[in-house]
C-alpha cells in the first residue's frame, strides 16, 4: 500500500527504506512491482516515465520489512512530466524526511548513458554522502538468452568503469512478464535475484540523514 507521508514507524521492527532511482522510462515502477510481488505501481511503455512523485510500498523479504520507494524519473526536459531539477529536489526532500535509509538501487535500461554519472553522484555522494550501499539493476534484457550474460560482456563492464559506477552488485533482470506471459520463467528468476540482493546488501542499521545539519544537505545538493 502506498504511504503518503513516508514516515517510519517509531517502534517495533526496523523499517528498511530502499530508494530506487534512475532516468525516466528505465523501468523503476516495474522493478517496484517485482520486489513487492504485486502490481502496486503504475507502469508505462513510454520513455517519458509515469511516476510524478515518490510513492512508497512495503515488501517483506524473509523476515525483514522494507519500504520500497518509487521516485520520479531523472533527466526529463522542462516539458517532461517532472523536470529534472524538480526530480532532484524531490529525491532530496524524500530522504530528508525519512528516519533512515538502508539501500539505494540505481535502475538502468540496457546500455548505460553518459548522464548516469550525474544521477549516481546525486544520490550516492551529494545527498547520502557515500554512507548508503548502492546496487545497480539493469532492465530491458528480454532479448538475452540469460540476463546475466549482459554483465559478463566486458564492453558493458567497461562502460560502468568509464562512468565511475561502482555498485556493490549488479542485477541483470527481466521485469516484464510479456504480453502472453512468455517471460514468466526468467521473470521469476529475476525476482528472486533482486530480492536476494536487497536482503544481502542493505544496511542492517539504516543511515539516518537527520544526524547531519539540514544546511549540510542543501550544500551537498547544490554543490555540483
Amino acid at each position: 500500500m502506498a504511504n503518503g507521508n513516508l514516515s517510519l514507524l517509531r517502534s517495533g521492527p526496523i523499517m528498511h527504506n530502499v530508494i530506487i532511482f534512475g532516468e525516466a522510462g528505465c523501468g523503476k515502477s516495474s522493478l517496484v512491482n517485482m520486489i513487492v510481488d504485486k502490481p502496486v505501481a503504475k507502469t508505462s511503455n513510454g520513455s517519458g516515465g509515469c511516476t510524478s512523485k515518490s510513492q512508497a510500498y512495503e515488501a517483506t523479504i524473509d523476515n525483514a520489512t522494507f519500504r520500497i520507494h518509487d521516485t520520479a524519473g531523472l533527466n526529463q526536459s522542462n516539458q517532461g512530466r517532472v523536470p529534472h531539477s524538480m526530480a532532484e529536489q524531490g529525491l532530496y526532500k524524500l530522504i530528508e524526511q525519512l528516519d533512515g535509509v538502508s539501500l539505494l538501487i540505481f535502475c538502468n535500461r540496457g546500455m548505460v548513458k553518459k548522464n548516469a554519472t550525474a544521477n549516481w553522484k546525486l544520490l550516492n555522494k551529494r545527498i547520502c554522502g557515500k554512507k548508503v550501499p548502492i546496487l545497480a539493476v539493469v532492465t530491458g534484457l528480454e532479448e538475452e538468452d540469460d540476463p546475466d550474460d549482459w554483465w559478463k560482456r566486458e564492453e558493458n563492464r567497461k562502460v560502468f568503469r568509464k562512468y565511475r559506477l561502482n555498485p556493490l552488485a549488479v542485477g541483470c533482470i527481466v521485469s516484464f512478464l510479456g504480453k502472453r506471459n512468455e517471460h514468466a520463467d526468467v521473470y521469476a528468476k529475476s525476482q528472486a535475484k533482486v530480492r536476494r540482493l536487497i536482503k544481502v546488501n542493505h544496511r542492517q542499521q539504516p543511515w539516518n540523514p537527520a544526524a547531519r545539519p539540514r544546511s549540510c544537505f542543501w550544500k551537498r545538493l547544490f554543490n555540483k
